[in-house]
């Protein structure tokens, strides 16, 4: 049913119980049913602007809270931009530290390394002078008949 239904029906309502009345009562019948009309849409518009109010105020809430939940965002968006901003440079510095290490540790190789060599040199030389080979100081250890074949002689 709708509205307009709705007022018609009630319209027939209030003027069928007016069957048998003068027609001064029929006036002051209808003036309070107009009335009563008059009185429910002073009610119905009050409650509409209440509910209005209302809707408008949680329009403005939902608004706001979010604007709020946006700046909470945006905030964790830059905490979380800065974190990684630190993250990768302590990782460069850390990296950097590390490549350091590799490299120091490289060159301590390479003297232990030329360090092991002038050890086995000296035990060479050492063996072949216990040996008291007529060679043995000049070629450390190695003959010249070995030197001339292509063998290794001092370094």
């Amino acid at each position: 049913m709708t509205t307009d239904d709705a007022a018609f029906s009630a319209f027939r309502q209030a003027t069928e119980s007016l069957t048998g009345l003068s027609e001064s009562h029929q006036v002051r019948a209808l003036e309070f049913e107009l009335f009563r009309a008059i009185h429910r849409n002073h009610e119905l518009q009050r409650e509409m602007k209440t509910l209005e109010w209302k809707v408008i105020k949680l329009e403005g809430d939902g608004a706001a809270t979010l604007d709020a939940f946006a700046r909470h965002l945006h905030a964790e968006l830059v905490r979380a931009r800065d974190e990684l901003a630190e993250a990768r440079t302590a990782f460069a510095r850390e990296r950097g530290a590390m490549e350091e290490k590799v490299h120091a540790a490289d060159k301590r190789a390479e003297v232990l390394e030329e360090l092991v060599r002038t050890l086995l040199r000296t035990i060479e030389r050492a063996a072949a002078i216990s040996e008291g080979g007529p060679d043995a100081e000049a070629g450390f250890g190695v003959s010249r008949d070995e030197q001339s074949k292509g063998a290794v002689g001092p370094s």
